[in-house]
């Protein structure tokens, strides 16, 4: 009966050794998983920062177009030519910073597979809790920047059709055209701008909570 029970003993103590050997295995590689993720996105950075430079360079070329007005003259077509340049730069760093998010986006496949095996490891359920709210915010976060995307190609699109009306028609252009453009594109870079703002308070919630987790997975180990 002794010997029975001791036999009892070890095979509990050699499960609960397993189950947490396992739990601890997957806490490794969901966090793995989350940084890949995170890593990919960071290399956006610098895209980005270089697109809210070229934004406030853009606004004061833009202010200098509409005093301009529909005023031919030479000042003129240096401005438009320097800020259609600029939407151009300004578009290349979106599609960039796009890219980078779609692949980001992927890796975050592995991170949906790894949160799926967590669900069933032995941890508690505050840790539990915290992975779920984390992968929930990473996916509101993307949308966000989809969101943002679209918007801000359709925001360079109405500045480039401004520009163009300027060029092609200049003195001819009628006031109440040019107002109803300007009024257009000043409306569309709000949306672009609150978006924007949605955006960057998402990612700070994500850092704050991402920090979090993997302290409380190290913390584990």
């Amino acid at each position: 009966m002794a010997r029975s029970r001791i036999r009892k003993l070890i095979v509990l103590l050699v499960s609960i050794t397993v189950l947490t050997a396992c739990s601890k295995e997957e806490a490794v590689n969901i966090v793995h998983a989350i940084e890949t993720t995170v890593q990919t996105e960071n290399q956006m950075h610098s895209d980005l920062n270089q697109l809210a430079a070229l934004e406030e360079e853009d606004m004061v070329l833009y202010e200098a177009i509409l005093e301009q007005g529909r005023e031919d003259s030479e000042e003129l077509a240096e401005l438009l030519d320097n800020a259609q340049i600029h939407v151009k730069e300004r578009a290349d760093l979106l599609d960039a910073s796009k890219s980078i998010m779609d692949a980001a986006k992927i890796q975050s496949e592995r991170w949906e597979e790894e949160l799926s095996v967590f669900r069933g490891s032995k941890v508690s359920e505050g840790v539990s809790l915290q992975a779920e709210e984390l992968w929930a915010d990473y996916q509101a976060r993307q949308r966000i920047f989809d969101q943002l995307y679209t918007r801000y190609e359709s925001a360079l699109q109405t500045e480039t059709e401004l520009y163009a009306l300027l060029e092609e028609k200049g003195s001819l252009l009628s006031i109440t055209e040019l107002k109803a453009k300007v009024a257009e594109r000043n409306l569309v870079f709000v949306e672009v701008n609150e978006i924007k703002n949605e955006f960057n308070e998402a990612t700070k919630t994500f850092n704050n909570k991402h920090q979090a987790f993997v302290a409380e997975i190290k913390a584990l180990l």
